[in-house]
């Protein structure tokens, strides 16, 4: 319990396919130490403890998400002499180069108030803080500005807050509600690991025209629903429990031409599982993913059935709770479906898929085990 607790919110970015959820050439999972001939350079050899730039020509590390307020965690390791950084939103950056009186400061605004946080190369650092991106009024406007809070070094305060005015030298242009994370990888090695997001703002799908309110998927219980297989269903103070699998519960319709969908979720390790969101009448649907297990293909968040859907990183851990939103629309090319995890676009895909969702369900898989609470969902018939 302790474990998911700690767990809940976050985006386990490196966990499993450490470079999935990230675009940059030169990287690689590998263990990496310093070269003892030459402490300006890294030594790596086959093992998972870190991402590094080892590669001829490597590029800069960028994620595919957008993130906008966010708390943050990442280890790192720098070579004698090596620059790198990273930068929030593409924009803003926090300095990671081995200068005790620049470790984790936010460039050209604050440096590090406590310089011996850094203990020099070679040595893994834990660095933790929050980003609060700007703020836009209805206009365009902005009314806030950037802001990075209670950055920590090995749990050392080294920047209680910091302003940039405006983006950092090297920044992508203009100023954005959301951006990429962006790990310089040009000007020397850097070694990363377990790179973690706990987003601060959720989604923001945008409306449903036409929509109605939002009704609960489960009012008192599972009336209406139709379970098959072995797997054991039960409601309890307001949480679908399911286990022992594998089984499905459903629930049918009439169809609708767009629906937006959240709830909470908590899947086990053990077992695979999905949701269908019940699409053509011909076995064709909007299937999600949920597994945590170790290893396992494809992860919490994938689109089914969809190659370019496919997540294969742990970003969510077996037991801890997390928020799941889907938006879909039926186009006249096909359906657009949206999928959010803890409040960050994961999936934005045109699937050929036919008529709009005309149902609901759960497929529990062989010894799996899920919760799921606080689920409801609007329509647009």
């Amino acid at each position: 319990a302790e474990k998911s607790n700690e767990s809940e919110g976050w985006l386990h970015l490196t966990w499993g396919d450490a470079l999935d959820r990230w675009q940059g050439e030169g990287w690689e999972l590998v263990d990496a130490e310093l070269d003892p001939k030459d402490p300006t350079k890294v030594v790596t050899r086959p093992g998972m403890g870190a991402i590094v730039n080892s590669g001829p020509g490597a590029t800069d590390l960028v994620s595919k998400q957008e993130f906008g307020d966010c708390e943050f965690f990442f280890r790192v390791m720098m070579p004698k002499g090596s620059d790198s950084g990273l930068y929030f939103q593409d924009r803003y950056e926090l300095q990671l180069n081995d200068k005790r009186g620049e470790f984790a400061g936010v460039h050209s605004v604050k440096g590090p108030r406590v310089l011996d946080a850094y203990k020099g190369p070679g040595v893994w650092h834990t660095v933790t803080g929050r980003f609060l991106a700007p703020k836009f009024d209805a206009d365009g406007k902005k009314v806030r500005g950037a802001e990075f809070q209670q950055i920590m070094v090995d749990g050392v305060m080294v920047v209680g807050s910091a302003e940039p005015n405006g983006q950092t030298g090297g920044g992508a242009a203009g100023e954005v509600a959301r951006g990429p994370l962006r790990f310089q990888g040009t000007l020397g090695q850097v070694c990363l690991g377990d790179v973690r997001i706990k987003p601060l703002d959720g989604a923001d799908p945008g409306e449903l025209d036409g929509a109605t309110d939002w009704i609960p998927l489960f009012g008192s219980g599972t009336e209406g629903w139709e379970s098959s297989g072995s797997a054991e269903w039960t409601f309890t103070d307001g949480v679908l429990q399911a286990q022992n699998g594998p089984g499905s519960l459903r629930v049918r319709g009439e169809p609708v031409s767009a629906f937006e969908m959240e709830c909470r979720l908590r899947v086990a390790e053990g077992g695979s599982s999905s949701l269908a969101f019940l699409g053509d009448g011909k076995g064709r649907a909007v299937r999600l993913a949920l597994n945590a297990n170790p290893g396992g293909q494809p992860k919490t968040g994938s689109i089914l059935d969809q190659g370019e859907g496919t997540i294969t990183t742990d970003l969510i851990p077996g037991g801890a709770w997390f928020e799941l939103r889907v938006v879909s629309e039926r186009l006249e090319t096909g359906t657009h479906a949206r999928v959010y995890l803890n409040g960050v676009l994961f999936q934005d895909q045109l699937l050929p898929i036919g008529a709009g969702m005309q149902g609901f369900a759960i497929e529990l898989g062989d010894g799996a085990t899920l919760e799921m609470s606080d689920a409801r969902v609007r329509f647009v018939q």
